[in-house]
């Protein structure tokens, strides 16, 4: 292990991995710290959609090269390498529980149209995290796991990461992309100003043999349940699999009740008639008002450390990417402060 590392970047999802490949490709030498054993292993409740192909996000029109095996950012000028399977949607139908609904676009017309109709497309995230991983690997980021980072303290120019495991690691920056419970930034204070919204909580299931009638379609679904839950349901990139989930922000819902309700009772349960559960998944996330300044004592902070709820895989990418950019700048002019990051 090197003594003290140009960049640690803290936290490996699709931010941190970007950042931290970015980093190594402009010749940085990059620590990555994550707290999960299987870096790539997906467990928490996740559409896995690519936000978005039909428009703009965060100034960016991405993309999809299959051809190529890329997803492709063309204002910002780079891409990423994505060897899985994808699967094109066409609409966004908001239901009510009495089948009352408003359609974003219509599904027959861009169904015939294919790629050029799609509303956007369903990726697999752990091929995504993988691929990423290996180009890591392979420009000899040394990568620490499983580290669960605790915080960060200034020392003269350069940043101490401590963990849990009692492990520390030096580095002149670090890009913190440790999600919406950041312990970087709570540790440094960032969180102080910032509004509460609430916990949203997602629970749900991979289903396989569903009847989706428009089955290429993200649908989101009002439930009759008190307190106020939401169903959606989104595809998976295998034949007749969607990934269906309920989601309220409060703590007392009966998540369980509600979904089996959902898929066996009312008008949508011909659709899970002979559907078979494959794997659980749920997700628990505060929801804050974002970081005005992302940056503190050495250390940038991207991705869903800093913003309301999910930046998605590709605000994260995006930002990641950003981050580790201005950070080789700031190294390569001798700029150790807030303003050589300011790109």
């Amino acid at each position: 292990m090197k003594e003290t590392y140009d960049l640690l970047v803290v936290g490996a999802g699709p931010a941190g991995l970007m950042a931290a490949k970015t980093a190594a490709e402009a010749g940085l030498k990059v620590g990555l710290i994550e707290r999960k054993q299987n870096i790539a292993e997906i467990k928490r409740a996740c559409s896995m959609m690519v936000v978005s192909l039909s428009g703009r996000y965060l100034g960016e029109r991405v993309t999809l090269n299959p051809r190529n095996q890329r997803i492709c950012f063309p204002h910002y000028g780079f891409s990423v390498a994505y060897q899985g399977p994808h699967k094109n949607f066409y609409t966004w139908q908001i239901c009510s529980y009495k089948g009352n609904k408003i359609q974003i676009g219509g599904y027959k017309e861009n169904l015939l149209k294919g790629d050029a109709g799609r509303a956007s497309a369903i990726y697999n995230k752990e091929v995504l995290l993988g691929g990423l991983l290996e180009e890591n690997i392979s420009l000899n980021v040394d990568v620490f796991h499983p580290y669960n980072v605790l915080g960060a303290i200034k020392e003269g120019r350069e940043v101490k990461v401590i963990t849990r495991e009692g492990k520390t690691f030096k580095g002149t920056f670090v890009i913190a992309a440790d999600g919406r419970s950041s312990r970087l930034a709570r540790s440094l204070g960032l969180n102080q100003d910032r509004k509460f919204f609430g916990t949203a909580i997602t629970a749900g299931y991979e289903m396989v043999d569903t009847e989706i009638p428009e089955e290429f379609s993200l649908f989101q679904i009002f439930l009759n349940e008190e307190p106020l839950m939401r169903a959606w349901i989104t595809p998976r990139t295998a034949d007749r699999e969607h990934f269906v989930m309920v989601t309220s922000i409060n703590h007392g819902a009966d998540f369980e009740g509600a979904f089996e309700r959902f898929t066996r009772q009312g008008i949508f349960s011909p659709w899970f008639k002979r559907a078979e559960k494959k794997r659980r998944l749920s997700a628990i996330g505060n929801m804050f008002s974002h970081i005005i300044k992302p940056y503190k004592d050495q250390v940038v902070f991207v991705g869903d450390t800093i913003w309301c709820k999910e930046s998605e895989m590709t605000g994260a990418v995006i930002s990641g990417w950003k981050a580790a950019n201005a950070v080789a700048l700031a190294l390569i002019e001798g700029k150790v402060s807030e303003e050589g990051v300011a790109d």
